[in-house]
């Protein structure tokens, strides 16, 4: 699971811990983030992990885990457990287009190439075979939804519904909480900036809007 933030790292920690850490899962879940530091048999033994883009986009160039054979060292395959993950789930994939979006870009183009070789070195030549990995994007309202889903692999040259499966648009009426939507405009090309910008105001429509609710 890729976060953009290590806030919500840590937000996903704790939930899934609790959810998935206790019976009858017992799933082991660790955060890999900056400030974050595992061992190699934890990283192994692992079933989910919290990584934020810069920290899985290191960690996943050592795929072939071959990147350190010449040293000699115990580290010669210490990554290549990362030709077993099965489900890379990106959430917040919109921030493709923002100055961190190289970071996404690059796992998720890598992510790709290592499930091709792995379908291949598995004999998995025919299209219809699903990929090694696959991936998921978590996103807000998109512009252009149907390249960034064509782009992971969904294919969306079809014009009937069943050959999009892969993409799904949830609508407001599916929340389990329901919303009331109130929509004020922010000028700024740039994520982090425009954030800042819409601290206080955000700050005060909320207590305009919900004063009696918690901020």
């Amino acid at each position: 699971y890729i976060a953009p933030l290590k806030s919500l790292a840590r937000e996903r920690l704790k939930e899934w811990q609790k959810r998935l850490g206790s019976k009858p899962l017992n799933w082991r879940v660790l955060e890999l983030s900056g400030d974050t530091h595992h061992d190699q048999g934890a990283l192994e033994k692992a079933d989910i992990l919290i990584c934020t883009p810069e920290k899985w986009d290191l960690v996943s160039r050592g795929w072939r885990g071959i990147a350190e054979t010449m040293s000699g060292t115990s580290a010669a395959n210490g990554k290549s457990f990362v030709k077993r993950v099965k489900l890379l789930v990106v959430d917040e994939i919109h921030l493709l287009g923002e100055e961190r979006g190289c970071v996404l870009e690059a796992i998720i183009a890598r992510t790709r190439f290592i499930s091709h070789v792995l379908k291949h070195e598995n004999g998995d030549t025919q299209s219809g075979e699903p990929e090694a990995t696959r991936i998921v994007g978590l996103s807000t309202a998109l512009e252009n939804p149907l390249d960034l889903a064509a782009w992971i692999g969904i294919d969306t040259t079809s014009h009937k519904p069943s050959a999009r499966r892969g993409m799904y648009n949830f609508r407001p009426s599916v929340r389990p909480v329901p919303i009331v939507a109130h929509v004020q405009g922010f000028s700024g090309k740039h994520y982090c900036p425009r954030m800042a910008t819409m601290n206080k105001p955000c700050f005060a429509a909320i207590k305009h809007h919900s004063p009696e609710k918690p901020v």
